[in-house]
Order: C-alpha cells, then sequence, then structure tokens
C-alpha cells in the first residue's frame, strides 16, 4: 500500500504538538513498515528526521512556499486543499493521513484526519479570527468527509461528535505518549542539572506548556504565593511561552516574585531533568485534549497535582492529586499537602511511571496504521490490510 503522509509539520526546527506527534509515528513505521510504502509531502523546508532519510519513505517536495506550517495562513490552505491533493492523484496513494487538525476536503483517494481537540471550534474567543474563520470551518468538514477521524481521547471524540455532528463510531481514539527519553533517573543528577538551570537548589514546583489563560498559569501564581508564605524555601518553574500574558497577570498580584522562575525554551534533557527533580508538576487547564506533559512528568516519577475536568483525569486515572479548576484554596490546600505529606508523594512518585506505560508509541503507530489500511480496504482501494507484527492494543482506563 501507498501512504501518503502530510509532513509539513517536521519542517519546524523547534517541535511541539502536532509535529511530536507525527515524528514519534513515522520513527516508528520506518522501523516497522508492515510492507507498505510511504510518500512524506513537505513545502520549502525538507524534514530532517532519519526515518524519512530511507525506505519505506520518500520525500516529496509540493508547492515550496512560505507559512505552510500555519494551520490559519491563506497559503497553508492552498497548498493543503489544492497543492496537495494532485501530488496524491499523481502519486497514485492508496490513502492519505493528515496528522493536524484539517485535511484536503477533496481527494483522489481516502484520508485520515487526526484532530486532537476542537477548543478553536468551542471557544473561538481564545483564537484568532483567522482560526475561527478559516481553521474550524475546516477541520469541521474534514470531520466529516475523511473515512476515518482519530483522536487522543474519549473527551475529545465525545467532543468531535457532539460538535461537528459526527457519529461517535467514526472517531477512533488512539491514546498518543511521552517520548522514550521520559523516564524517571537519578535524583543527585537530576537535582543539579535542574539548579543549574534554574538557578539555584530549593525544592520547587514545575509547570510546563504553552501559558494560554485556559491552563490557569495566574491562578497558579497566586496560589504559589500563598504556599510560599507557608512553606519557606519553595519555588515555581515555569517553562514555556507566554502568548496571553499570563506570567505577568499573576506576578502583579504576588508577593514572592523573587521566587517564581520563568524558563521560555528548553531541551528535551534539560525536560527531563526539570520533570525528574520537581517536588511536583502542576498542570490545570479548563480545555485539553490529551495533556501530554501529564503523561511526562508521570513518566519521569514526578508526582502530579491537575484539573478534573476535560481529559485530564482520563490520562492521569489515579496517579494525580485532583482540584476544582477555579478554586484557588484547593489548590493551595493540595501543594501544601503535596509539600509536606511524605506519604502522598511517594504515592504518587510510584504510580506516575507505572500509570504513563500504559501510553506507548508503539501501539499508537500500529494502530495509527491499522485504521490507515481499513480506509483503504473500505474505498476498494487495498484488497487486504497488512496484519503481522501488529502491536496489541491495550485498555487504559
Amino acid at each position: 500500500m501507498r501512504i501518503g503522509v502530510d509532513a509539513t509539520v517536521l519542517e519546524a526546527g523547534h517541535r511541539t504538538g502536532v509535529a511530536r506527534y507525527l515524528q514519534n509515528l513515522v520513527a516508528h513505521w520506518g522501523r516497522e513498515p508492515q510492507g507498505h510504502e510511504f510518500v512524506a509531502y513537505h513545502s520549502r523546508l525538507t524534514p530532517s528526521d532519519a526515518a524519512l532519510q530511507q525506505a519505506p519513505f520518500r520525500l516529496r517536495r509540493v508547492l515550496p512556499i512560505p507559512f505552510v506550517q500555519s494551520y490559519t495562513h491563506p497559503q497553508r490552505l492552498l497548498w493543503e486543499q489544492v497543492a496537495l491533493p494532485l501530488a496524491a492523484e499523481r502519486d497514485g496513494l492508496d490513502v492519505l493521513f493528515s496528522p493536524g487538525y484539517t485535511a484536503p476536503l477533496h481527494s483522489p483517494c481516502p484520508g485520515v484526519v487526526t484532530i486532537h481537540d476542537i477548543s478553536f471550534s468551542v471557544r473561538p474567543e481564545w483564537y484568532s479570527s483567522s482560526a475561527r474563520w478559516m481553521m474550524a470551518p475546516v477541520s469541521r468538514a474534514a470531520a466529516r468527509r475523511r473515512q476515518a477521524v482519530l483522536t487522543d481521547s474519549n473527551f475529545s471524540r465525545d467532543e468531535i461528535a457532539r460538535v461537528y455532528g459526527v457519529s461517535a463510531s467514526r472517531v477512533r481514539v488512539i491514546p498518543i505518549a511521552g517520548d522514550p527519553a521520559f523516564v524517571p533517573g537519578d535524583a543527585a543528577v537530576a537535582a543539579a542539572r535542574a539548579a543549574a538551570l534554574t538557578g539555584g537548589d530549593d525544592r520547587f514546583l514545575l509547570f510546563v506548556g504553552t501559558m494560554y489563560r485556559r491552563r490557569r498559569v495566574a491562578h497558579l501564581i497566586r496560589a504559589f504565593d500563598a504556599v510560599a508564605a507557608k512553606i519557606p524555601g519553595v519555588r515555581l518553574v515555569l517553562v514555556g511561552s507566554d502568548p496571553d500574558g499570563e506570567l505577568a497577570r499573576g506576578l502583579a498580584a504576588i508577593s514572592a516574585r523573587e521566587r517564581v522562575v520563568r524558563l521560555a525554551h528548553v531541551s528535551e534533557p534539560e525536560l527531563v531533568a526539570l520533570y525528574q527533580a520537581c517536588a511536583g508538576c502542576v498542570y490545570l487547564s479548563e480545555y485539553e485534549g490529551f495533556g501530554l506533559p501529564v503523561v511526562e512528568a508521570m513518566a519521569c516519577g514526578a508526582p502530579v497535582v491537575t484539573s478534573q475536568n476535560a481529559s485530564l483525569p482520563e490520562v492521569a486515572g489515579d496517579a494525580a492529586l485532583y482540584v476544582a479548576l477555579d478554586d484557588e484554596a484547593a489548590l493551595v490546600e493540595a501543594l501544601v499537602r503535596l509539600l509536606t505529606e511524605t506519604d502522598l508523594e511517594h504515592t504518587l512518585r510510584e504510580r506516575g511511571p507505572r500509570r504513563a506505560s500504559l501510553f506507548r508509541w508503539e501501539e499508537c503507530a500500529a494502530q495509527t496504521l491499522a485504521v490507515l489500511e481499513a480506509a483503504a480496504v473500505e474505498r476498494g482501494t487495498l484488497r487486504e490490510p497488512a496484519r503481522q507484527h501488529r502491536a496489541p492494543a491495550r485498555r487504559v482506563r
């Protein structure tokens, strides 16, 4: 079977989100192609992934234009809706895989799209006008027209069915995973590396992620101020960009400003060390399709405090301490407990890696490939899917 892959997200230098999702899929497909060949479509920049440089992959440059990685730019729309289907027809694809939110609405072959969440449709006020008027309608139409829709959680499946009017039976839940580097490590080595990164060796709480307003970072900073008044020496480390001004909003309301450290960007090894060394990882969110930092933190043995809404309880299971999203007093209490109750800390450190082990890229890649095969069979472009070496599916509760 000849599988096309929209690989434009892999043109990015610094990868997050959809790019990390696709880089893990192609790495596993490169090792276990199941007899298939893959055509990876890109635009101006050639992805550097080792898996794409050799069989079963073939790189194909299509309409080299700027802004192709921006889902809300008109040039991206031109590339995806016109140039990509023409290339798919020329290459005789059996199926086309679109890994991030949107897909060609008219294609010469069956298509599968991954929609990680639909926050841009449910809460359009969080997004730019281009996201509201371009990304959301194309995502909705792709969900209705493609042969299959993939998503990361039961929460997102139910949202796609509810908002887009797509039968839940057409939306396949395939959880993603943390990268293999996220594992527990030597405590002393991690502490030394974290101290070098943060400028001190005090105990610290950690937040990782883009600081969107829905993730309540200002709320976390205010709660931390109350914690800092109770527990001397503790610090808060925030890792990620701040497009919504959450850092300034939070710092303006507290007295312990000097105990809040912001790192805009860290490497993966540095991030692993921060997870391994932290006293706890805090991740609150009003709307989340999965919550990858929760899995990464658990995999490294970091105790997790998270909110009891959206996909987060589904991901963290019994390996986290939960709080109501906007209950600041409850968050303060949870953080104080985490920092003072040794038994609670040990319990969460033990449960985290076990919970994180339920999410595996091997299974995600194998199950995604099985959906691509089935989509081609449904349209009659492939006689029967390959079945050898299929990873067994695990049920995540």
